[in-house]
C-alpha cells in the first residue's frame, strides 16, 4: 500500500510541476521579463555577498530557468517511472534505465506544447525551438541523474549481498 501512495504522490508532483512550467509560459512578455529581472537581481546580490564576479543578463536568467524547470521534470518523471515499474513488474537495472528513457519523449511533448502552444499564443512571447533544445538538455541531466542514482544503489546493494554471502 505504501508503494501506491508513493507513486500517487510522485505522479501528482509531476503533474503539478508541468502545471508550474506551463503557468510560467502563460505569463505575458512583460510579466515574464519582470520576473526574470527579479531573479537576476537576487543572483547579483548573492554573487556580491559571496564576493564573486558573475555577470548576469536577463537572457541568461531566462535560459537557465528553462534548463532548471526541465531538469526537475526529468528527476520527477524518472523517479515516478521507477516507482511505477517497481509496482508493475520485476525490476532490473536495465529495465529501469529503458523505462526511465521514456521521460525524454514525454518531456519533449511537454516542451513543444510549452513553446509552440502556450508561449506562441501568449502576448509578448514567442516560440523558440532553441528553448526546446535547452529544455531537453535540462531534462537529460535530470534523467541521467536518476540513472546514476539507480546505478549507485544497485552497486551498493550488490556489495552488501556479496559481504553477506561471504559471512555464511
Amino acid at each position: 500500500m505504501k508503494k501506491y501512495i508513493a507513486v500517487a504522490i510522485c505522479s501528482l508532483a509531476v503533474l503539478l510541476w508541468v502545471g508550474f512550467i506551463w503557468s510560467n509560459s502563460a505569463k505575458t512578455g512583460e510579466e515574464s521579463g519582470e520576473m526574470s529581472s527579479q531573479v537576476q537581481e537576487v543572483v547579483e546580490n548573492v554573487a556580491e555577498k559571496l564576493d564573486v564576479d558573475v555577470p548576469t543578463t536577463e537572457r541568461a536568467v531566462r535560459k537557465s530557468a528553462h534548463f532548471m524547470e526541465y531538469m526537475v521534470l526529468g528527476l520527477l518523471l524518472g523517479a515516478d517511472l521507477t516507482l511505477i515499474c517497481a509496482l508493475l513488474s520485476r525490476r532490473t537495472l536495465l529495465s529501469d534505465i529503458l523505462r526511465i528513457s521514456i521521460t525524454l519523449p514525454i518531456s519533449f511533448v511537454v516542451a513543444l506544447i510549452d513553446e509552440f502552444g502556450i508561449q506562441g499564443a501568449t502576448e509578448g512571447r514567442g516560440p523558440s525551438f532553441t528553448d526546446v533544445l535547452i529544455d531537453m538538455s535540462g531534462n537529460l541531466l535530470g534523467v541521467l541523474s536518476i540513472i546514476l542514482a539507480l546505478l549507485l544503489v544497485s552497486y551498493i546493494l550488490k556489495k552488501k549481498a556479496e559481504k553477506k554471502s561471504e559471512v555464511f
